[in-house]
């Protein structure tokens, strides 16, 4: 929250839906995003993230990261349409293999790294349009 990285969706005063991040190194990650079931499919998790994407540029990070599950159907596209990828092993940085052999060992099975790196090929990207949820 002091670091200026926690978001919040709201929707008649409660909250549907947040994403938490913190800085790693040269990075900013994505620890959590969740939306109520209730509130799916309607940009509130892709406002999140822009609002991470945001923050992590807004801080001088060089990308964000983040963990996830590979065999969930519906979570590497909806990352990979928002411009994450999952890189080689050899270029995942050493925080997120740690992360990644944590959460494995932990009994998660299938988690994969992703990252999406701000670079001069993103420069001429465009950027995601204010509309839908704000995220306060």
């Amino acid at each position: 929250l002091r670091a200026g990285l926690l978001f919040v969706s709201e929707e008649d005063g409660a909250v549907v839906g947040f994403a938490c991040a913190t800085r790693m190194e040269a990075y900013v990650h994505l620890h959590e995003m969740s939306v109520h079931p209730d509130y799916g499919r309607r940009g509130i998790g892709g406002a999140l993230l822009a609002r991470v994407v945001e923050a992590a540029r807004s801080q001088h990070a060089v990308g964000v990261t983040l963990t996830t599950f590979a065999d969930v159907p519906w979570n590497r596209p909806f990352y990979e349409r928002h411009g994450f990828s999952s890189p080689s092993s050899n270029s995942i940085p050493a925080f997120l293999k740690g992360m990644v052999a944590a959460e494995t060992g932990a009994g998660m099975t299938e988690r994969i790294a992703m990252v999406r790196s701000f670079g001069a090929r993103e420069e001429g990207r465009r950027r995601p349009r204010r509309t839908g949820p704000s995220g306060s």
